[in-house]
């Protein structure tokens, strides 16, 4: 996975993946590698990070 070359969705999606694996919900487990390049992503580029939060929240309510 490259972050950088992702979507706004497309890092919600793998957000969303990760949080089911957490929460027992999937086998699709992420791995150590994965996370750590989509938070160090996230964690310098404010602008991907704000967007894909809301691309998330979006899938997360979509009646909002």
């Amino acid at each position: 996975m490259r972050p950088a070359a992702l979507t706004p969705a497309e890092i919600a999606d793998h957000l969303a993946r990760m949080y089911r694996a957490d929460h027992g919900r999937s086998d699709d487990i992420p791995t150590p590698a994965e996370r750590t390049a989509l938070a160090d992503s996230l964690g310098c580029h404010e602008e991907a990070r704000a967007a894909a939060w809301a691309a998330w929240t979006a899938e997360l309510n979509p009646l909002d």
